[in-house]
């Protein structure tokens, strides 16, 4: 009976799917496309509650803000789905879960749900900020 070939030294099999996943989030301009995403989900913070913007261009900018959001739902979906460690992703991106809990929640947990929500996102882009430099230093 033949010995099955190990899965690194076959060179034929092709990465799965969760590999090549793996790879594209550890890649660093997918790090430098979150840093992106962050400033622009805090500029647009900046623009809808520093500026009285006519409806249509609040609902813009409201609009950017939540798709946006299921970006970052997205990205830290796929983050938990190729986690090894389940336990170590909670641990690492705990402020990233909070930071993206739909706006509906912000509400029941707290008086002022604009400034918990600026607080949790401006906690988000300072978390993302200080592990990216970590990766790149």
């Amino acid at each position: 009976m033949a010995r099955p070939v190990s899965r690194i030294a076959d060179a034929r099999t092709p990465p799965s799917l969760k590999e090549r996943t793996s790879a594209f989030l550890q890649h660093p301009l997918t790090d430098v496309g979150v840093i992106v995403l962050i400033v622009a989900s805090v500029a647009l913070l900046i623009v809808e509650y520093a500026f009285e913007l006519p409806a249509f261009e609040a609902l813009i900018v409201e609009e950017l803000g939540v798709i946006i959001t299921w970006l970052f739902v997205l990205e830290l979906s796929l983050r938990y789905w190729v986690a090894k460690k389940k336990a170590r992703f909670f641990r690492r991106y705990w402020p990233d879960l909070l930071a993206v809990m739909p706006y509906n929640w912000h509400n029941k947990l707290c008086i002022n749900p604009k400034s918990q929500l600026n607080n949790i996102i401006n906690h988000r882009a300072a978390v993302n900020f200080k592990h990216n430099f970590r990766l790149i230093g």
